[in-house]
């Protein structure tokens, strides 16, 4: 496995990507608060929920549409359970079950993406 160090300046630049499809696409009037899956969905949900000026979700549901947002969308396995109508990753892995609505970014299946906020040391780290 090819391990890759995602820095802070390829997340902004990710989060950039992101604002622009969501504009590009007219969707930014298709949801009032953002769901960031944790933990790998919580700082992209905070740091677009500033930008955006939307409220954070404490949940996947509620009324006025939500935008739900993940780090990664490799087997889809998560957001295939949440099914959101609305949804954005920084990273998609082709071939998974659940294509976001908007993502930045292709991974290869064979890399592991090391996020700027993960502790490398963590051994729980892959096994969420």
């Amino acid at each position: 496995m090819n391990e890759i160090k995602f820095t802070w300046e390829e997340f902004g630049n990710a989060v950039e990507d992101i604002i622009k499809q969501l504009k590009e696409k007219n969707l930014l009037d298709q949801f009032k608060y953002i769901y960031g899956v944790p933990r790998g969905g919580l700082i992209l949900a905070i740091v677009l929920s500033h930008r955006l000026n939307k409220k954070l979700a404490l949940k996947p549901i509620g009324s006025g549409g939500i935008l739900v947002v993940d780090d990664i969308s490799e087997t889809g396995n998560t957001l295939h359970w949440i099914n959101p109508k609305l949804s954005a990753t920084i990273h998609m892995v082709p071939g998974t079950s659940f294509v976001p609505t908007i993502h930045s970014l292709i991974k290869k299946p064979s890399d592991w993406i090391v996020f700027p906020w993960e502790n490398p040391d963590d051994p729980h780290r892959g096994k969420e």
